[in-house]
């Protein structure tokens, strides 16, 4: 996870931000999913994806290339609302 989350905040993206105020930067994925608690300690405010709602649609629409939002939504995960990795296995014990 920290080697995602360093490489992610040497992107030149980061740069930009820099030498300016910034109040918020999310990030539009990764497309494999991680546990955001590196991303977020190093100041990334939220991140943004897609949740497939129907997997057999999905399934059977992604070798056609046709667009499948029809069976997903986006999200947005902010790191005000994430309670971090440790809060969330002490949920299940």
């Amino acid at each position: 996870q920290r080697a995602e989350a360093d490489a992610a905040r040497n992107h030149p993206c980061w740069a930009r931000t820099a030498s300016r105020q910034s109040h918020r930067f999310v990030m539009i994925g990764p497309s494999a999913g991680c546990l955001p608690d590196a991303l977020f300690a190093r100041g990334v405010t939220g991140l943004g994806g897609t949740w497939i709602e129907d997997r057999d649609d999905f399934v059977a629409i992604l070798p056609t290339g046709e667009s499948w939002s029809r069976c997903a939504r986006k999200t947005m995960l902010g790191a005000i609302d994430y309670p971090g990795t440790d809060a969330l296995l002490a949920r299940l014990a």
